[in-house]
């Protein structure tokens, strides 16, 4: 789940200013990956397979942690599309 908060100040007539921030993954809840399918390693002397220890073992995750990102925005002359943004 993802979130944003945004806070909009109009400077002048022609001049708005946006802080903004964005919370990705805000529960913070892990997907793990896929498990290790492989079973055996290879084969030995007397031909039998050779376990795999890290058969089954989940050593990944598919998302990442939470993160936040904090932006800063400023309009002059809205009505022309000129911006100025920073993320930080």
């Amino acid at each position: 789940m993802d979130m944003g908060v945004s806070k909009n100040t109009r400077i002048s007539e022609r001049t708005n200013l946006q802080l903004r921030l964005d919370v990705f993954n805000v529960l913070n809840h892990t997907n793990f990956g896929f498990p290790n399918a492989m079973l055996y390693t290879g084969i030995d002397a007397s031909r039998n397979g050779i376990p795999n220890p890290a058969a089954g073992l989940i050593t990944s995750t598919s998302t990442t942690g939470r993160r936040l990102r904090r932006s800063l925005s400023s309009a002059v002359f809205p009505d022309r599309q000129a911006h100025l943004n920073c993320a930080w």
